[in-house]
């Protein structure tokens, strides 16, 4: 009897730390945009609150992403990957500061 509760213990652990490592990896992800010749890409994105956008800038300037609202001002030097964890929900349009021509949209909700 004391076998079988030891080993139901133990499948019970392994059980509950395989869907905690599941809900972890599930409950945030990274979502990349790309800057090449001026533009963001993709330039509409979706994302869930925790989230993390990354942008990597592959122009030789610098850009920004700023949300028009004034929630983040994220800045995105040439070359380099800069990172920015949503914590809001909502619409948020943004753009760069160096070249308004330049905008997007991330979209935050809790989705199904």
């Amino acid at each position: 009897m004391k076998r079988y509760r030891v080993r139901t213990a133990c499948l019970g652990m392994v059980a509950t730390l395989t869907l905690a490592g599941f809900m972890a990896n599930a409950a945030a992800a990274t979502i990349k945009i790309r800057i090449s010749d001026l533009a963001f890409d993709p330039p509409m994105v979706a994302a869930r609150p925790g989230d993390i956008i990354e942008w990597q800038n592959d122009d030789f300037i610098d850009h920004t992403a700023t949300e028009r609202g004034g929630l983040w001002d994220v800045a995105l030097p040439a070359g380099k990957t800069t990172r920015l964890t949503l914590a809001q929900k909502g619409t948020m349009a943004y753009f760069c500061k160096f070249h308004p021509q330049m905008t997007g949209t991330v979209r935050v909700d809790t989705g199904p």
